[in-house]
């Protein structure tokens, strides 16, 4: 027996039945079972109203909940939700006879869910394909926003008179309607006269200046709210600044100690130079270098000479401003300070000549003290003698 095309209703007990002449009659008897594949799969929303392809947009943060309905199938399918490859969810329930249903519940929403697709997909044997039915998601949310440096840096040397360039990365559903730039917390405007040109989602600063330097940052809006990037900051390199609050002392007359502070480097390594001018001759008698601080030992002086010093501070940008020092190296071989003409062991000298004198004193008095003493003594025996 063939039956074709084989029917849901065809499912059953069959039985064959053989008839012997001289022998009795046998049956066997065979149960058909029927697959039966799914008829149809639906996603519904918490309306139970059908859902196709693009679904949404749905807030950041929301709930979501979706529905998987399976019709027919024998037996009863397994109905699963999978977000690509990854398995959500497998728990299904029988609605009656001929449906299956399993829940999907996303309890917040986030801005990686945009465009997930969800695949809510039915099947129940080997024998049958699988079927699915498919919705992708659409979200909304409030800008998400950082800013670089032109080419996606996040931090690169700009010099002084160079043009920097700042980018605002926006990642934003729906699109933004509103950009703003600010620096140090004051928002910025295109401006011509400051060469800041404003265009969409970047800056350009035209020839900065030292007084560029510091942090920016962007901000960006859409129906669901405003997004701020965090600080970037941007460092101008410039030539240094000149040393300060220089001071020289003679150690010996051929000896001369220059110390001084150093001012802003530009943001970039600097060394620090001194020139040693004679006034008379008018030409460079020494040049020194240091790499680490303005503090210089020069040596060799003629004693008496009158000297200029000229120190600067050097780094990739250009040297600084100078500062001069007219100075005369002395005669004598006592140690002398700018601004200090008398040697310092002069005072000391005196100190100690004082306690020499007040060491003395206390001596005579001493010795007066026992003279007086012994006269006594030799007075009081005289007078014992004279009684007796």
């Amino acid at each position: 027996m063939t039956i074709e095309p084989i029917q849901a209703d065809d499912a059953g007990e069959y039985r064959c039945r053989v008839d012997f002449r001289w022998a009795r009659t046998l049956n066997n008897i065979m149960k058909l079972q029927v697959v039966v594949p799914p008829k149809d799969v639906l996603i519904l929303d918490e309306n139970l109203q059908p859902l196709y392809r693009l679904i949404g947009p749905y807030d950041e943060d929301s709930m979501l909940r979706l529905k998987c309905l399976a019709k027919g199938g024998r037996p009863p399918p397994s109905v699963t939700w999978w977000r690509e490859l990854h398995l959500l969810d497998k728990i299904h329930e029988n609605e009656n006879e001929e449906e299956v249903v399993n829940e999907l519940v996303i309890r917040r929403l986030a801005r990686t869910d945009l465009n997930a697709e969800l695949i809510c997909q039915v099947w129940n044997s080997n024998l049958t394909s699988s079927i699915i039915a498919t919705v992708f998601l659409d979200l909304n949310y409030k800008p998400l926003v950082d800013v670089f440096l032109h080419g996606g840096r996040t931090s690169q040397a700009v010099h002084e008179d160079d043009d920097a360039y700042l980018d605002c990365y926006v990642k934003a559903n729906p699109t933004v309607n509103e950009i703003n730039w600010y620096f140090q917390e004051s928002e910025l405007k295109s401006n011509s006269k400051d060469a800041i040109i404003i265009n969409n989602q970047s800056i350009i600063l035209k020839n900065v200046s030292r007084k560029q330097s510091g942090f920016y940052r962007c901000s960006a809006r859409n129906s669901e709210g405003e997004g701020k990037s965090k600080s970037i900051e941007l460092e101008i390199k410039c030539p240094p600044e000149p040393v300060i609050n220089c001071t020289w002392a003679n150690e010996t007359s051929y000896f001369l100690l220059v110390e001084c502070k150093s001012g802003y480097d530009g943001g970039l390594q600097q060394l620090f130079q001194m020139e040693v001018y004679d006034v008379d001759k008018k030409h460079l008698q020494i040049n020194l270098t240091s790499h680490s601080k303005p503090v210089f030992h020069v040596s060799g002086l003629t004693p008496g000479a009158s000297l200029i010093l000229v120190v600067y501070a050097i780094n990739a940008k250009g040297r600084s401003s100078a500062v001069e020092m007219n100075v005369e190296t002395s005669v004598s071989t006592e140690r002398q300070f700018r601004n200090s003409p008398s040697s310092p062991l002069k005072p000391l000298l005196g100190v100690l000549f004082a306690g020499l004198a007040i060491l003395t004193f206390i001596i005579f008095l001493v010795f007066r003290l026992k003279r007086k003493r012994k006269e006594k003594d030799a007075h009081g025996e005289e007078h014992v003698k004279k009684e007796r």
